[in-house]
């Protein structure tokens, strides 16, 4: 199941796309018509796993909204968590590839600075700028944004991709493994929200967008 809301602008109404907590649902959901009618989008499974199937289709269809018609977005600026592997890697790429400034943050930077050389080496039209930042430390998710505005203005997108999962059963999981999928999965993408948005309307930006792939956010 996903769910799909709309939220209005002044230029436009925009169908967010969230997916839902369900590991195991099956892609013939009703929204599914609808999304293959658009350009490009495609279902794609993983093995198997319906989970990640359907976080793919997800994306596919997020990247899809916003490259279409892409002019627009050509020189703004997006923020992708967690962008080191996996969906956050490849929205970053599909990004730049489209035209945008990404700043891409993980703890790790290494695999973010390689694909940053790929996509300059290829010849992309944007650029992708790595930033080390640990999402369970505020001071440094402020500071990730207070760099993001003072070397390129502010954001216009943000996606919240970072997410962890850890081993710790109800009774007998640490409190410290509790604590640390919290601030990765709850708060970070709370607080990356509220300053995106700050900066949007600081800006006086209209159009932005704030996209949430986290499954465990949408409880809020």
């Amino acid at each position: 199941m996903l769910a799909c809301l709309p939220v209005k602008s002044k230029r436009r109404t925009t169908h967010v796309i969230q997916p839902c907590s369900h590991a195991h649902v099956n892609l013939k959901f009703p929204l599914l018509p609808y999304l293959l009618k658009l350009p490009g989008v495609a279902v794609v499974r993983s093995g198997g796993h319906e989970c990640a199937s359907r976080l793919k289709l997800f994306v596919k269809v997020k990247v899809h909204q916003m490259i279409y018609g892409m002019e627009r977005w050509v020189g703004r600026v997006a923020l992708v968590t967690g962008a080191s592997v996996g969906i956050g890697n490849d929205t970053a790429r599909a990004l730049v590839q489209h035209g945008m400034k990404v700043v891409g943050c993980a703890r790790d930077v290494d695999k973010i600075r390689e694909t940053a050389a790929e996509l300059q080496q290829a010849g992309a039209a944007g650029q992708l700028y790595p930033v080390q930042c640990d999402l369970t430390v505020e001071a440094e998710i402020r500071a990730m944004f207070d760099n993001i505005e003072a070397e390129h203005g502010g954001v216009d997108v943000c996606i919240n991709n970072a997410g962890l999962s850890m081993k710790a059963p109800l009774l007998s999981g640490s409190f410290e493994a509790f604590r640390t999928m919290t601030d990765v999965n709850i708060l970070a993408p709370t607080l990356c929200t509220q300053l995106a948005v700050q900066q949007m309307k600081k800006r006086g930006v209209d159009d932005g967008h704030i996209i949430t792939l986290n499954r465990y956010f949408i409880y809020l």
